[in-house]
C-alpha cells in the first residue's frame, strides 16, 4: 500500500510540475525578448484636433513601458483557481464548447489516539482521485437541455473503522473505497424540459450525495469527514442503473421519485445486475421546499426542507436468538422507512448574494424497522460558520453531533449491551489557496459499534483537497 500511495504521490508532483514549468517555456517563447525594441503599431486616424485659443507648450510624449518577458508568477499561481491553471486558454474554450474536466484530489491522515478496539498501529494515509467529465449537448449545438456526466475516480485507504470498531466510517468514501486503480462509479444522462421545471436523469445514478437527503454543508469533500454527519444510515442508498425525475410545480418546492438497481458492483457499469439476476429496484420519494423563495423575510437566507420515503423490496435476515442454530434463520422484505432534514442559513455578514460568509445550520432524521436494521433511529445536528475569523473570509469553522440508536429487537435477541453511537466532529478548512485547502479534523465516537462495552473512541487527522 505504502508503494501505490508514494507512486500517486510523485506522480502527481510530476505531473503538476510538467504543467506549470511547460506554460512558463511557452510564455517565455511568445515574449520578445528582454530590451527588445518594438516597433510601434500603426495609429488609428486620429481626429482633428480642436484650434486651442491659448498657446500651450507641447507636452512630451511618455515613452512606452519597456516589455518584460513574461514567466512564471507565483504569486499569480497562488491566486488562480485552478492548480495547473487555465491550460493556456483551453480549459476556458472546452467549457465554452460544452466540455467541463475537473480533477480534484484528496489526501488525508487520521489516528485513533485513544479508546475504541485498537491503538496500536491504528493510523492510515488515504486518498481519492476524482475526474469529473460533463458533456453540455445544449452547449454543443445538438440538444437543448440535455447534458451528459460521468465520474472516473481512484483511490487508496481503508479507513480506521475496524480499529474504531464503529458503525460510523470515521473517514466516509475518501477513506474506505480500498485501493482501487481506475473505477467508474458514476455516469448518467440529464434532460431538462420547460425552462428546468422537470428533469429527467438516466444511467448509473447514485441516490447518495446526489439525489436523497442531500444537504449541501456536510459533504465529506469540504466540510465534515465521518459518514455519519454526510449520510443518513437509516436509507438504503444505492448506486447502480437506475433513475430519477423531478419537477417543480412551483419555483419554491419540488417532487423528486427515482429507482436504483441496488445489487450492482463499482467495478462494473451496471449493465450486468440490472437485466440479469434480481428484479430488486430500490424505490426513493422526496418532496422539499426553498424557505428563501416561499417567504419574502427570508429570501437573503437560503434554506431548503425535506421529507422522503423510500422502499425496499430485498431480503433481511431478522435479528434473533437462534439458540445456537436450533432455531432457523427468519427473512423480510418490502420495508418502508422515512427521513426528513433541513439546512437553512441563519446569520449573514452582509446581503450581497454572492457573499457566502454567514452561518447555517442543518438538522435531519430518520426511521428504519428494528427487527432488520441495526440502526432503527438515527438524528443528527450541526453547524457551519464561513469567514468567522477576520482576514479569512473563505475559511469555513464546523461542529457537529449525529447518533444512531440501536434497535430493541436486536438488543433484545443478540447483544443486551446495545444502545447508541454518538459522533461529535469539529473541523476547520483552511483555504491556502483557491485550489488548495488543508482541514484538521477532530472526532470523538462514543459507545463505538452502539455498545457500552468498548471505550470511547478520540480520532483525529487532516484533509487536504486539490482543485488540479
Amino acid at each position: 500500500m505504502t508503494q501505490s500511495i508514494v507512486r500517486r504521490i510523485v506522480l502527481i508532483g510530476v505531473l503538476t510540475w510538467l504543467m506549470v514549468d511547460c506554460q512558463s517555456v511557452l510564455a517565455q517563447a511568445s515574449a520578445p525578448a528582454s530590451g527588445a525594441k518594438t516597433e510601434p503599431k500603426a495609429a488609428a486616424a486620429a481626429p482633428t484636433p480642436t484650434p486651442k485659443t491659448t498657446a500651450e507648450p507641447a507636452k512630451p510624449e511618455t515613452p512606452a513601458p519597456e516589455p518584460t518577458s513574461s514567466t512564471f508568477s507565483l504569486d499569480q499561481w497562488m491566486k488562480d483557481k485552478y492548480m495547473t491553471g487555465n491550460w493556456w486558454g483551453a480549459r476556458d474554450k472546452l467549457e465554452n464548447a460544452g466540455i467541463t474536466w475537473q480533477p480534484i484530489l484528496y489526501m488525508g491522515w487520521q489516528q485513533n489516539f485513544k479508546g475504541g478496539l485498537e491503538t496500536h498501529n491504528a493510523d492510515e494515509f488515504f486518498g481519492t482521485a476524482y475526474y469529473h467529465l460533463k458533456l453540455d449537448f445544449e452547449k454543443m449545438g445538438i440538444a437543448k437541455g440535455l447534458s451528459f456526466y460521468i465520474r472516473p475516480f481512484s483511490s487508496w485507504g481503508s479507513g480506521l473503522q475496524d480499529e474504531v470498531g464503529s458503525l460510523s466510517q470515521p473517514a466516509t468514501s475518501i477513506a474506505t473505497n480500498g485501493n482501487q486503480e481506475i473505477r467508474v462509479d458514476k455516469w448518467w444522462f440529464t434532460q431538462k424540459l420547460f425552462d428546468n421545471k422537470l428533469e429527467f436523469n438516466l444511467g448509473k445514478v447514485s441516490s447518495l450525495g446526489d439525489f436523497v437527503d442531500v444537504i449541501p454543508y456536510v459533504s465529506y469533500t469540504t466540510y465534515f469527514l465521518n459518514r455519519w454527519i454526510y449520510v443518513n444510515p437509516t436509507i438504503p442508498h444505492a448506486n447502480g442503473l437506475g433513475a430519477f425525475v423531478k419537477a417543480w410545480p412551483v419555483d419554491w418546492a419540488y417532487l423528486q421519485a427515482g429507482a436504483v438497481d441496488p445489487d450492482s458492483n463499482i467495478k462494473q457499469w451496471g449493465w450486468e445486475t440490472a437485466f440479469h439476476g434480481s428484479d430488486y429496484w430500490r424505490g426513493f420519494w422526496e418532496t422539499g421546499f426553498l424557505s428563501n423563495k416561499m417567504f419574502d423575510s427570508l429570501k437573503d437566507y437560503p434554506g431548503t426542507y425535506r421529507v422522503g420515503l423510500w422502499y425496499d423490496p430485498s431480503n433481511r435476515k431478522i435479528y434473533q436468538d437462534n439458540l445456537g442454530g436450533a432455531l432457523a434463520d427468519r427473512f423480510t422484505n418490502g420495508q418502508v422507512g422515512f427521513y426528513g432534514d433541513f439546512d437553512q442559513v441563519i446569520y449573514k455578514e452582509n446581503q450581497d448574494p454572492k457573499d457566502l460568509q454567514g452561518m447555517a445550520l442543518f438538522a435531519r432524521y430518520g426511521y428504519a424497522r428494528g427487527d432488520s436494521n441495526r440502526v432503527e433511529n438515527f438524528w443528527s445536528i450541526g453547524s457551519v460558520y464561513r469567514g468567522l475569523v477576520p482576514q479569512r473570509d473563505n475559511d469555513i469553522l464546523g461542529f457537529a453531533v449525529a447518533q444512531g440508536i440501536i434497535s430493541h429487537t436486536y438488543k433484545d435477541e443478540i447483544n443486551p449491551f446495545s444502545n447508541y453511537e454518538t459522533v461529535y466532529e469539529l473541523f476547520y478548512n483552511i483555504q491556502i489557496t483557491p485550489w488548495l485547502t488543508f482541514t484538521p479534523d477532530f472526532q470523538v465516537i462514543s459507545n463505538p459499534g452502539g455498545t457500552s462495552t468498548t471505550p470511547d473512541s478520540i480520532v483525529g487527522g487532516f484533509r487536504l483537497r486539490f482543485d488540479l
